[in-house]
């Protein structure tokens, strides 16, 4: 298209419902995704059918409209650090969030386990969609959405701040803050390098951890009442002595 993509809704719209009335597509699982206009017309399309997709991964664009209607919907979506049609999406992306009780000022682009995932690649223009589409796994994550109409929890770090510095075998302060729109929370878990460290079943979910040499990577993975979880990292950085990294690499 050249003009945009909404001129084309009704149309895009009728062959989704098609597919799914005549030949087995899965109304709980229809994705989205689009780059540069693409990228504007995935957003539109989430606004003007609210409810409908499961997951939507726009790339090399702003947002505009209405962004209630997409704090709700998983989106993971991409820019390229010099692309002047996304320079606004840091802060689109920052706003949605904002909706969903994350209060930074500017998009992350760790995983926040708050709604939207953003991924900025540095030194790259309006060419995003093949980096993106080369590195991060986008397809196993929106296939792993699904619109049952139970939506998904949000959860992230109140502390520690990404890439905090640390002493090894200090303990660190862990306050995790998790909330379900439509429900209530079962559990929050807590990984520390990928073990399991705790399970927390009522808030506050708060906790300490006992830091190693290296990187502390910490996830808290929040699970609702009805099944769906999310999943917030933050790493904990903690300097080692040049003979411990000598004795590592040999």
């Amino acid at each position: 298209t050249s003009r945009g993509w909404q001129q084309h809704f009704n149309n895009l719209k009728a062959v989704i419902d098609d597919l799914i009335a005549n030949h087995n597509g899965d109304p709980q699982r229809v994705y989205v995704c689009g780059f540069s206009m693409g990228g504007d017309g995935t957003v539109r399309i989430l606004q003007q059918y609210p409810g409908f997709f499961a997951a939507a991964i726009p790339m090399g664009m702003g947002f505009s409209g209405d962004s209630t209607l997409l704090k709700d919907i998983p989106i993971w979506t991409a820019q390229g650090e010099t692309d002047w049609w996304a320079r606004n999406l840091r802060k689109n992306v920052a706003d949605i969030r904002h909706l969903n009780g994350y209060d930074a000022d500017t998009g992350s682009t760790w995983v926040t386990g708050v709604n939207p995932r953003y991924s900025n690649f540095k030194g790259v223009g309006h060419g995003v969609q093949w980096d993106a589409a080369y590195t991060l796994p986008l397809t196993t994550w929106a296939y792993s959405k699904v619109n049952d109409g139970n939506k998904y929890p949000q959860v992230f770090f109140a502390s520690p701040g990404y890439r905090q510095i640390a002493i090894a075998g200090n303990e660190v302060p862990i306050d995790i803050r998790a909330t379900d729109a439509d429900g209530s929370l079962a559990k929050v878990e807590i990984f520390h390098n990928n073990k399991l460290y705790r399970t927390i079943t009522q808030p506050p979910y708060a906790t300490t951890i006992k830091t190693v040499a290296g990187d502390n990577m910490i996830d808290a993975v929040v699970h609702d009442d009805k099944g769906k979880s999310a999943v917030a990292t933050t790493i904990v950085k903690v300097n080692m002595a040049p003979e411990f990294v000598t004795a590592k690499l040999s």
